[in-house]
């Protein structure tokens, strides 16, 4: 092992104090393996974009990073409720099938029809939206940017959470539509009123500030959620106006908090996987060049500095331009 290190990467007599590792065949090599990389990233964007087959772990995905902004914020897991994601597949694929991106579909069709339909009863709920699809943390990201969103995101009341995903088109585009529902339960058949909704913000996942608009509350509306013809595209959550109800609801039908394997983040979040990758790629070029420069200071090879310099500005230029234009900008509502 230590032959190979010092054939590879520490410049002495034996290896004409011309490390291996940035000779000509090894930088092809490692130019081949940026590439490679690249052309992953884009078939996995492809997957994604043009397949359902990453749609089970695109969810249990962003039910984790929903649960990691929750415990960052001292509150409880969110449990995944199959009915909630039979509801979210069902409102993810009528959006998808009717080329519309909204909380109250063209027919008028408002989120709590979704729930009901899906038999889930609720004494709380709330609906997040987002298409652009590509990555999972792009999508998370732009609803915590959002104070409508991420009010849904921690939302004390909600105890269950259902993720859904259909591929469509809107806007002549391509695209895929996510939905996140948020629920709690109640015992009883007592009806649920709407306290109060919020005015959801259109962000993109490419901005780390909050919008300077904030959402507003508007005024509690008084007539049965399930009945109420409310203005569309105004509400993200709905509250009962009987607190005491909120006392008697009970978890059930609810699976175990679903937690993403690493290979499954990083499955559905190309982004990160090809960051890591570069990121490593990187590391370990710039450490073979210092080694090659600094041991042997006296000793100085500017092909081989040059081949260095021109491998790094290649991964370099490879990942900007992966980060930069492959993906489209996330639109949450």
């Amino acid at each position: 092992m230590f032959k190979v290190l010092r054939k590879y990467f520490i410049p002495n007599e034996k290896n004409e104090y011309k490390p291996h590792i940035l000779r000509r065949a090894s930088v092809t090599a490692i130019s081949s393996i940026a590439l490679l990389v690249f052309l992953f990233g884009l078939l996995h964007v492809n997957i994604i974009e043009k397949t359902n087959l990453l749609s089970a772990v695109i969810s249990k995905t962003l039910v984790m990073l929903a649960n990691n902004n929750r415990i960052a914020n001292s509150l409880g897991y969110l449990v995944s409720n199959p009915l909630l994601e039979r509801a979210a597949q069902m409102k993810a694929d009528d959006m998808a099938s009717k080329s519309y991106f909204a909380h109250v579909s063209p027919e008028g069709v408002n989120p709590w029809h979704w729930f009901t339909s899906a038999g889930y009863n609720f004494v709380y709920a709330g609906e997040n939206l987002a298409i652009n699809f590509s990555d999972s943390v792009d999508v998370d990201r732009a609803w915590m940017s959002s104070p409508a969103h991420k009010a849904n995101i921690l939302n004390d009341k909600f105890t269950e959470i259902g993720i859904a995903t259909a591929k469509g088109y809107y806007n002549g585009r391509e695209t895929v539509f996510v939905v996140q529902m948020f629920g709690r339960p109640r015992a009883s058949n007592l009806p649920a009123f709407a306290e109060r909704t919020i005015v959801p913000l259109t962000v993109s996942a490419e901005t780390n500030n909050t919008p300077t608009v904030p959402a507003t509350p508007l005024s509690p509306v008084n007539s049965p959620v399930l009945g109420s013809t409310l203005p569309p595209e105004i509400f993200v959550a709905v509250e009962s106006a009987e607190e005491e109800i909120a006392e008697e609801v009970v978890v059930s039908d609810a699976s175990p908090v679903k937690t993403a394997t690493l290979a499954e983040e990083l499955m559905a979040s190309p982004k990160k996987t090809v960051s890591a990758l570069y990121l490593a790629l990187g590391i370990f070029v710039l450490a073979s060049l210092l080694l090659m420069i600094f041991i042997e200071i006296r000793r100085q090879h500017p092909k081989l500095i040059l081949l260095g310099i021109s491998l790094l500005l290649l991964i370099s230029s490879l990942f900007y331009i992966y980060r930069t234009y492959i993906f489209t900008e996330v639109i949450v509502l």
